[in-house]
């Protein structure tokens, strides 16, 4: 299922990087898809069988992967890094492994769990947070997304953060490809 999630991805987001050229598609992995000797294989063979560019794949990590081996994360990533394919942190924060992970691994991007943006604006804890973590990021030189942006206020006080990226509902609510293409079309 994970092999047929990312050849979709990749062959109907193709056509967006002629129209978005710097387009990096961000798709999730799980630790089952981590832990088969053959992972690296497919995710090659399916890169070369749509023709995306592996630069301009990301490859999130998520919850159950911090329950692997920390010696286990840091190999794939680096092959993987090794082939130009980016690698995130997803849901960063939402348990002490995810921490123990970017420091152990050379992580390209961290995404921020959403929990820590709700109710941000009246929450100095989950400010100070914030600002600690885009702040290791950035010294460290890992791109952050902020998840969970649902209106233009808070993207604007988000803003002081220097995250490099925001995602949320905001912006849009999961849509089709057709309908992807229309939305960034009309942004370009």
């Amino acid at each position: 299922l994970g092999n047929y999630v990312l050849r979709t991805a990749l062959q109907e987001t193709a056509k967006l990087l002629t129209v978005l050229p710097e387009f990096v598609l961000n798709v999730n992995v799980s630790a089952r898809q981590m832990e088969r000797e053959e992972f690296r294989a497919e995710v090659l063979h399916i890169l070369e069988q749509t023709g995306f560019p592996a630069n301009h794949l990301c490859m999130e990590l998520t919850e159950r992967c911090k329950d692997m081996p920390l010696e286990v994360i840091k190999k794939e990533v680096e092959f993987f890094q090794g082939y130009g394919i980016r690698m995130a942190m997803d849901d960063y924060g939402t348990g002490s492994a995810s921490s123990g992970i970017v420091l152990h691994a050379p992580m390209d991007e961290i995404k921020l769990d959403m929990s820590f943006i709700r109710g941000i604006t009246g929450d100095p804890k989950k400010q100070a947070m914030v600002k600690s973590i885009v702040e290791f990021a950035n010294s460290c030189g890992m791109s952050t997304c902020l998840e969970g942006v649902e209106s233009e206020e808070l993207q604007d006080y988000l803003r002081m953060y220097q995250a490099t990226w925001f995602q949320g509902y905001y912006y849009s609510k999961p849509v089709e490809i057709g309908r992807l293409m229309e939305l960034v079309r009309d942004f370009t």
